[in-house]
């Protein structure tokens, strides 16, 4: 059920949830730690592709 199958990276609780606060996390990120924000990055991209993808596989 769901997307409990799928091989999600699940990067987004790296950063909080909160809008403001999140633009302030990937701007330090991008200052002070790009490899982190790269991980959160290519994890978020992959999830979208993975869920995407889901209901085109299923027909």
């Amino acid at each position: 059920p769901g997307f409990a199958y799928l091989p999600l990276k699940r990067t987004h609780n790296i950063l909080p949830a909160d809008r403001v606060k999140k633009g302030k996390e990937v701007y330090r990120l991008w200052r002070e730690n790009k490899k982190e924000l790269k991980k959160y990055a290519e994890g978020e991209v992959q999830d979208i592709l993975f869920i995407a993808e889901k209901p085109i596989l299923e027909n």
